[in-house]
């Protein structure tokens, strides 16, 4: 939001439930944990902060030195992928210590982790493109570059047996 909050809906109601504040530039995404305990922000102010999901209160901040964008929580949520202009880095959500980086040729716009969280892929614009990793090995499995240069969303199957993507 460019008010650097982030609010919390009630999606049966539409009531506004609370307003998290702390920021101090624009969200840009919003991530939350599986298991239902954690919201992750991150921000212009080249932070993600963590909060208790039904407090509102602030947990910690992870300083990472770049603007963050894209966040997506693992399926156990031990881990928070984030998309930094050509690279996937992938932070440990409870130290923010980061696991691993993982390069793209263009400018990444989605990031997804496979169901078992032993995969994750994401895509690009110029040039278009997706990657798919395995996380653990750091290896890189698939690597398809589009005719055209626009992709902006990418999601796994529910079985992680197929990537989904939409571009144009």
């Amino acid at each position: 939001s460019d008010d650097n909050t982030i609010r919390i809906w009630n999606a049966q109601t539409g009531a506004l439930v609370m307003i998290l504040s702390g920021h101090e530039g624009r969200v840009l995404s919003v991530s939350h944990s599986p298991d239902g305990t954690r919201i992750a922000s991150a921000s212009d102010d080249k932070t993600i902060r963590i909060w208790n999901a039904k407090s509102g209160d602030f947990v910690k901040t992870i300083a990472v030195g770049f603007q963050p964008r894209f966040l997506s929580h693992s399926p156990d949520g031990m881990m928070i992928a984030t998309a930094v202009g050509n690279e996937v880095k992938i932070l440990h959500a409870k130290t923010g210590k980061q696991i691993r980086a993982l390069p793209s040729k263009g400018s990444v716009r989605s990031v997804s982790f496979s169901p078992d969280g032993t995969k994750i892929a994401f895509c690009s614009s110029y040039p278009g493109g997706f990657s798919h990793w395995n996380i653990r090995s750091g290896e890189r499995m698939t690597e398809e570059e589009f005719s055209h240069n626009h992709c902006y969303s990418i999601c796994y199957t529910s079985d992680g047996k197929e990537v989904i993507i939409g571009a144009h």
